[in-house]
């Protein structure tokens, strides 16, 4: 039950936080592009809102990731989570997907620098943190706490 839980409070968190940068995309767009590639304060938003686009997918990616972790750890490969949660779940990833491949486009466009490129261990050390971290009352994998 702690799996779906958690999973549906990240779904909410998630969706707030794709209309926040949704939000902050539309803007930064609504403004002449030759203003606002005229811009350093601009340029540093588009790619702030890149950056974090991408760092919201890795996040879903890895909690995901911890979620088969403990599937098959305690579960023999069973899943947890209610098809309903893991209908949300995939909606909700392929949302933060295509917003960061707008806000890459965007940054693209105005001429920002490239990111730094991805660290292919970021989503396994994450996942691997997400199931030995304490979620509020105890760890998702681990004893009970008292």
């Amino acid at each position: 039950m702690r799996i779906n839980v958690v999973a549906h409070e990240m779904i909410e968190q998630e969706a707030l936080l794709h209309a926040v940068i949704a939000g902050q995309l539309a803007l930064l767009v609504s403004d002449e592009r030759t203003d606002r590639r005229a811009d350093p304060a601009c340029l540093r938003r588009v790619a702030q809102c890149r950056d974090l686009t991408a760092l919201r997918v890795d996040e879903l990616l890895a909690a995901q990731e911890a979620c088969a972790m403990v599937e098959q750890r305690y579960l023999d490969g069973h899943a947890a989570l209610f098809p309903d949660v893991v209908e949300q779940w995939a909606e909700r990833l392929r949302f933060a997907q295509e917003l960061a491949v707008m806000a890459e486009r965007l940054a693209e466009l105005d001429g920002v620098p490239p990111a730094d490129p991805a660290d292919p261990d970021t989503v396994p050390t994450r996942a691997a943190v997400l199931v030995a971290e304490p979620c509020r009352t105890r760890p998702l994998d681990g004893p009970r706490q008292a």
